[in-house]
């Protein structure tokens, strides 16, 4: 016999505001039972799902996870966390193909987490168990990430369904801190090089009877390497909370805002002239954040405790750029002469609530879990131009009113159920199996000129399961092995954007909205980890390939559509090791991955040298992957010659990279990014107990390197202007250049908590 639910049936019993308030009084009526207790001995555990519920530690999980602590991205002060998390792991690798440092593209594995909206998404990733994948495009927004007040953020590998929607080859999950586990007090500023300034704060502290709160502030400023880049980006993040024998409850607020330019990617024609120079200008990305999260935890019994949470987020983003204008009706000024120009504007504004509850029981030689979340969210969407004319620094003037070129409205709710369980037949054996359900309901309403294009309702729905074993051959010695299938449902962006006949701006505008499939990603993986004289270390080989991914298929210099590709796969292997802690520490990770197209395939690729009469390409199978490295390497010592001085080196290399555009992997000069290394050096100096002074140099030898490129219509004149006459253009190559070398000069207080 089988028995169905329609979607309101289950959203009524998914209630979030129902399911908290219920768990809510519960904990109320528990939390006053017994104080806090004493703190247990600390393991590093790493989440089994997304709620802070059922953990399982490091060493037993079945995949090799890669954690990062509070103390590793408190002693990386200048860095990105995209950019922290890229030190710690072989097989990450992080571009910046918006050319701002704030605005990041991380890759894990082949996959992707990235800020710009309308590239494929490959990962999810949590915040204290909001996932903040935008609902419209499933982008993350680093700048909006406070990773000062984070505790931990650990990448999960794999196909893991536990970790629902977009979890194709792995999840970010991130715990921030509180105020009884982080105690204390810190102020630091720093500043430097490109006019980059940053203070941040954070303050936390535990009560009596289990009360503690915390609360941290990030301000950076930066006039940018670049011409025309000047950024500025705040946070603020907030918690209070309680913590006794029986209960846990907390309520938690993040705040930000950031007003980022980055001028995109470069050619060769402006950048070997003068690195600091820009295509054209200006680009400028203004975000805000509010969010709040309500989480509680209630234990139930020495072996079970229930978990829920609720949360609620607004996003607003406004991007706006200038770009050479294709249309070949535009003309120039006819007083100056000056290349037409336009404005490209879009707005997106989110809200998103959700609620998650886990139940999850541990005994000996078993513990188990399940959960259910729902997840709600609306989307409005504008996309506007405005035309202009360059002037001589390539900057769009004298545009004029907007135009709406495209306006969608989308609604989104997802429910997911799922179950794990780890069982041990012996103490060196365990066994894990897991499951989850998804189904997404999207609903598209087109409010702009193109009415009624947009309008559709669209429905997707997946079963994924999972396996995995851990075998403790010895006490220092571990095998672990997984296997996982996981899926990614198209998002408002994509399914707006997936008609040939009617192209679409890359990557924020719309057109139509045929249906797309959703992805479907299998892997797997197997690996040993250990320990030998306080050195751990750890290997594994791993692989994934994707069914109907789903790529942008660029039909002109700046439009195109996405479009469901065959297979794709991505293979390889990685290895890592790290010293004990003392007075010299050492670490070194190498990956190499093999990410091939597996199905041929003919596209678009206006601007590639192997393209016939129509512009197209041939794809075949076993083709390169663009934008992804086969090999990376990291590596970094720590030396404390005397101990209040720490000195600190890293060393970052890759080899080059296909160019986005030679999807054929026949480009003819041009076709790729070059490898490089970078060398970054820290220094730190504590000249009292509470009193810490550091500098930072990256890039130390001042290396020319670009990150990541893209073949595109080269618009300029022989004297660097923008070419009127849209005859004269031609194919090029154009990169995202590295920043040159940067010093800064800091100062941190510390009062209380760890120094």
């Amino acid at each position: 016999m089988s028995m169905s639910l329609s979607e309101s049936q289950i959203e009524m019993r998914l209630n979030p505001w129902a399911l908290l308030a219920a768990h809510l009084v519960l904990v109320a009526t528990t939390a006053t039972a017994r104080d806090t207790v004493g703190a247990a001995p600390t393991v590093e555990v790493v989440g089994t799902t997304p709620i802070a519920g059922l953990e399982t530690p490091v060493e037993s999980f079945p995949a090799n996870v890669v954690v990062i602590s509070s103390d590793a991205i408190r002693d990386r002060p200048g860095e990105s966390l995209a950019d922290i998390l890229g030190s710690r792991s072989g097989s990450a690798f992080v571009s910046s193909p918006l050319s701002n440092a704030y605005q990041p593209q991380f890759s894990y594995r082949g996959y992707t987490l990235s800020s710009l909206l309308g590239a494929p998404q490959g990962m999810s990733a949590y915040l204290d168990g909001v996932r903040i994948n935008s609902p419209f495009g499933s982008a993350v927004d680093w700048d909006l990430i406070p990773q000062f007040a984070l505790d931990t953020a650990a990448i999960v590998p794999g196909s893991n369904p536990l970790f629902g929607a977009n979890t194709l080859g792995g999840a970010l999950v991130m715990r921030t801190k509180s105020g009884d586990t982080s105690p204390g007090a810190s102020l630091e500023t720093f500043s430097g090089s490109f006019g980059r300034s940053a203070t941040r704060f954070e303050a936390g502290q535990a009560f009596g009877r289990g009360f503690h709160a915390y609360v941290a502030g990030s301000m950076v400023s930066e006039d940018g390497w670049e011409d025309h880049s000047a950024s500025d980006v705040k946070q603020l993040f907030a918690k209070v909370g309680r913590r006794t024998a029986t209960s846990e409850i907390d309520a938690s607020i993040v705040m930000a805002h950031s007003d980022l330019n980055g001028n995109g990617l470069v050619p060769a024609q402006l950048t070997d002239v003068r690195r600091q120079a820009v295509y054209t200008w200006p680009d400028n990305t203004r975000d805000r954040l509010e969010g709040a999260t309500l989480h509680a935890v209630n234990f139930v019994s020495d072996e079970a405790q229930l978990a829920t949470m609720l949360y609620g987020r607004h996003v607003r983003q406004h991007v706006s750029g200038g770009d050479v204008d294709d249309d070949d009706s535009a003309m120039p000024d006819p007083i100056t002469g000056q290349a037409p120009g336009v404005i490209n504007k879009n707005a997106v504004d989110q809200h998103s609530y959700g609620a998650s509850i886990e139940w999850s029981v541990v005994k000996p030689g078993l513990r188990w879990a399940l959960g259910a979340n729902y997840d709600h969210a609306k989307t409005g969407f504008e996309q506007s131009v405005a035309s202009g004319f360059f002037d001589d620094s390539r900057a769009v003037v004298n545009a004029g009113d907007d135009d709406i070129t495209a306006a969608l409205s989308s609604l989104t709710r997802q429910v997911g159920a799922y179950a794990t369980a780890t069982w041990s037949p012996r103490s060196d054996v365990e066994l894990t199996l897991s499951g989850r359900y998804d189904r997404t309901k999207l609903d598209m309403t087109d409010t702009g000129p193109t009415a009624p294009d947009l309008d559709g309702s669209h429905t997707f729905s997946a079963f994924n399961p999972s396996a995995g074993a851990v075998y403790k051959v010895t006490s220092d010695f571990t095998m672990f092995g997984n296997v996982g299938r996981g899926s990614r449902a198209p998002t408002p962006i994509e399914l707006g954007c997936a008609n040939p006949d009617k192209p679409c701006r890359l990557p924020n505008s719309l057109i139509s909205d045929p249906d797309l499939k959703q992805v479907i990603s299998k892997s797997w993986e197997v690996g040993v980890r250990g320990e030998h004289s306080g050195m751990h270390w750890s290997a594994a080989l791993f692989g994934a390939t994707n069914t109907d991914d789903i790529l942008f298929v660029g039909t002109t210099t700046s439009n195109g559509y996405f479009a469901n590709f065959g297979k794709t796969r991505r293979q390889g292997l990685e290895a890592q090791i790290e010293s004990a802690p003392g007075m010299l520490e050492w670490s070194a990770a190498y990956g190499y991955l093999d990410a091939t197209y597996r199905s041929p395939a003919t596209i678009v690729s206006p601007n590639n040298s192997a393209r016939d009469d129509d512009d197209l390409i041939e794809i075949h199978p076993g083709d390169r992957m663009t934008d992804l490295p086969r090999h990376n390497f990291k590596a970094s010592v720590s030396l404390r010659p005397v101990p209040p001085v720490r000195l600190a080196f890293d060393l970052v290399a890759t080899s080059n990279r296909l160019v986005r555009g030679n999807e054929n992997n026949q480009q003819d000069g041009g076709g790729t990014a070059p490898g490089y290394a970078l060398v970054n050096f820290h220094v730190d100096y504590r000249i009292a107990p509470r009193w810490l002074v550091y500098a930072i140099v990256e890039n130390v030898f001042d290396t020319k390197y670009v990150t990541t490129g893209a073949l595109s219509t080269n618009a300029l004149d022989a004297a660097g202007r923008i070419e009127p006459d849209s005859s004269r253009w031609f194919p090029d190559t154009f990169f995202a250049p590295g920043a040159p070398r940067g010093i800064w000069l800091g100062l941190r207080y510390e009062l209380g908590g760890k120094t």
